[in-house]
């Protein structure tokens, strides 16, 4: 049985950049334009950002759709398989 880390239970700035196939600054428009974007645990520089791992997936089951479209209208759309 794996033991737990806290990186099961948490997201930096990096980890969300990768589950929205964005740059670092993207995730920041990203925050900006959808109000219900979830809350950083702690707000600092970098990755000093934080969120509840379960909070940002819950979001992004709401919203991948619509960022997927967001990414191939700009031509940036990267299949990842």
């Amino acid at each position: 049985m794996k033991s737990q880390t806290v990186k099961d239970f948490i997201m930096t700035v990096r980890d969300v950049s990768e589950l929205l196939n964005r740059s670092r600054r993207s995730v920041y428009h990203v925050m900006r334009r959808y109000p219900d974007f979830p809350e950083p645990m702690t707000r600092g520089r970098g990755n000093m950002m934080l969120w509840l791992k379960a909070d940002m997936l819950a979001w992004y089951e709401i919203h991948k759709d619509e960022l997927m479209r967001d990414l191939q209208q700009c031509g940036r759309y990267i299949d990842q398989k």
